[in-house]
């Protein structure tokens, strides 16, 4: 029995697109043709067990001068040759160019085309008196914008213009308004005179540690927990800060006086005054609004989720 040529390592074989790579990537490289184009690859292995059906590993091209190597069952592989030309029955994909003008048989004058405009074709006649056309190009040929990047057969150009919508827009800097009415914008902090705590609680609105402190209190004191304060509700916020400088298994972790490794020291959250069990119970009741028990028949699901939260953007 003669060997099956799509099993041949070095053949050349052709499969769908669409079973080589994801249907997104063939969407944004074949369009509407995505199900139907066909891609060229070269064997790479044959990969089959007793009793199974054979894979085929094999790197395609793609198109684009791309390449993927992939493993594709063997029922969806079929033969192929180095010159077979694939995808000749398919529709040519959409141009964005318009349809060229029809050509009134009563007007004897000729619509140059684009390449005809850029160029000047002339006969020559040769010494054994055949005539070939060179190739003149004109002295001042059309020069457009070259493309900033080119990708998937795609030109893409820059375009320093704004377009106004709705009126001219004027820039302007950002601030931050302090409650004594003072703005704040960037690097007018040059001389320190805030430190990174003022900062933050600039940008964290006043009356949400009063909610966060009733409604923390409210999960902690069925647990017969210790009722937390605005302090300690700062000093957990400073500590998730710098929990994330670290990398770790567990949380318990953070609280070891001795380093993992030479290359980092430890982290010693103990140093802030705070127990690892403390900060577990205030980070497991840690609560930014009021949500009631159960929720009223005369509200949605989702603004009973937004509950949690709506404080901080209302």
């Amino acid at each position: 029995m003669p060997k099956d040529p799509r099993k041949v390592v070095g053949a050349y074989i052709k499969a769908k697109a669409i079973s080589v790579t994801n249907e997104a990537e063939c969407s944004r490289r074949y369009g509407d043709r995505k199900k139907t184009f066909w891609v060229k690859g070269v064997v790479q292995d044959v990969i089959q067990s007793p009793g199974t059906i054979a894979r085929i590993q094999a790197t395609f091209d793609m198109g684009g001068g791309h390449q993927k190597t992939a493993v594709v069952c063997i029922t969806s592989v079929r033969e192929s040759s180095a010159d077979e030309v694939l995808n000749v029955d398919l529709p040519p994909p959409p141009s964005s160019l318009p349809p060229p003008p029809e050509h009134n048989p009563a007007d004897n004058t000729q619509t140059a085309t684009p390449v005809e405009a850029a160029h000047t074709l002339t006969q020559v006649a040769t010494p054994q008196g055949t005539a070939h056309q060179t190739i003149q190009p004109l002295a001042n040929p059309p020069q457009g914008p070259l493309p900033a990047a080119s990708t998937h057969g795609m030109n893409w150009f820059e375009d320093p213009l704004l377009f106004e919508i709705n009126g001219f827009i004027p820039p302007q800097d950002w601030c931050l308004r302090t409650t004594t009415g003072d703005r704040l914008r960037a690097e007018s902090n040059i001389s320190q005179r805030l430190s990174p705590l003022d900062v933050f609680l600039l940008m964290f609105p006043p009356r949400m540690f009063d909610v966060i402190v009733t409604e923390t209190n409210i999960k902690l004191l069925p647990r017969r927990k210790q009722p937390t304060t605005k302090g300690e509700i700062l000093s957990i916020f400073g500590m998730l800060i710098l929990i994330s400088k670290y990398e770790f298994t567990e949380r318990g972790l953070l609280w070891n006086t001795t380093s993992p490794s030479k290359y980092e020291p430890a982290p010693c959250l103990g140093k802030t005054g705070m127990s690892k069990n403390r900060f577990d119970d205030l980070f497991s009741a840690l609560t930014f609004g009021h949500q009631p028990a159960t929720r009223p028949l005369e509200m949605s699901s989702e603004r009973y989720r937004w509950l949690l939260v709506c404080r901080f953007i209302i």
